[in-house]
């Protein structure tokens, strides 16, 4: 239950941790391409962790948080979800921040 300013209550569900399965984090690896900003993130897996790295901001890690929805440390990559074709490839990402909303990059592998 969560209440607000002693007046209003919300019953909630209590979610289990979710942990991904390392074919899932292997399939997210990559590099990535924003046209719009011409520049691109590499994501890849370092001690079963999933990790970014980009070439201004450096390394920072990355969470999964369910389906195809992935959360970021740093402010600039904080959230994006994965775009995938019929065929259930990866065809990029969509990033999300307090500045952008889905900024599109295309995965180049």
């Amino acid at each position: 239950t969560i209440e607000y300013m002693n007046q209003q209550q919300w019953e909630g569900k209590r979610i289990k941790k979710f942990i991904a399965d390392k074919q899932l984090l292997k399939e997210i690896c990559g590099t990535y391409w924003s046209q719009e900003l011409e520049t691109q993130y590499v994501i890849y897996l370092q001690d079963g962790k999933l990790m970014g790295h980009h070439a201004r901001h450096g390394e920072f890690s990355i969470r999964y948080v369910h389906d195809n929805e992935f959360n970021g440390k740093p402010s600039f990559f904080n959230f994006f979800k994965v775009e995938r074709n019929k065929s259930g490839n990866i065809t990029g990402i969509y990033v999300t921040n307090s500045r952008v909303r889905d900024l599109w990059f295309k995965n180049e592998e």
